[in-house]
């Protein structure tokens, strides 16, 4: 039987699997931007025009990394952002076709729109499964519970650039901007 904080980690871990599936948990160091974007990779298109969502940003910048066990950074990863978490807005928008605004970076945003609620693993914990606003093709998975969210925002026009949302330390979240090309299929 484990006790203290490794009983904590393994809850956790446990929560992000039924969340988002298999994540390892690990620590989590360094300062706001973990890497500088890619020279090579042009930058992203200026997203933050088309966000209308005012008022129901899910994103609040965070300092740095919280003390509570976080997720390594992902393979390809391009830049990161601290964040905490308004969990108010993604519950409040429970009704398809409700939009959130997710300020990813100070020059990224989309207008999410909720197609549904999904539940997952044992505890039904809620699933915001969405799309971008004019995005064709676009997807997000936004699992949360418990204060923590895990999700992953697809959005062909910021190709080969995906987004990803995991624990940065409770309460904090990282957002990483992840190019694709240098994730091994």
């Amino acid at each position: 039987m484990r006790t203290g904080r490794s009983a904590v980690v393994l809850g956790w871990s446990a929560r992000l699997t039924h969340l988002a599936g298999a994540l390892s948990v690990a620590s989590c160091q360094g300062q706001e931007d973990i890497t500088k974007p890619d020279p090579v990779l042009s930058p992203p298109p200026p997203y933050t025009r088309v966000c209308v969502s005012e008022g129901k940003e899910v994103f609040v910048a965070a300092p740095g990394p919280g003390p509570g066990p976080a997720t390594r950074p992902p393979t390809g990863l391009l830049r990161s952002r601290y964040v905490t978490v308004n969990f108010d807005v993604l519950t409040a928008a429970a009704t398809p076709g409700d939009v959130v605004r997710l300020n990813l970076f100070e020059d990224v945003c989309f207008d999410a729109v909720l197609e549904r609620i999904g539940r997952s693993g044992p505890s039904e914990l809620p699933v915001w499964l969405g799309s971008v606003r004019g995005e064709q093709f676009s997807s997000l998975a936004l699992g949360f519970g418990d204060g923590i969210l895990t999700g992953t925002i697809s959005v062909p026009s910021a190709s080969p650039r995906t987004y990803e949302v995991l624990p940065g330390g409770a309460p904090v979240h990282a957002i990483y901007e992840i190019d694709r090309r240098k994730v091994p299929q």
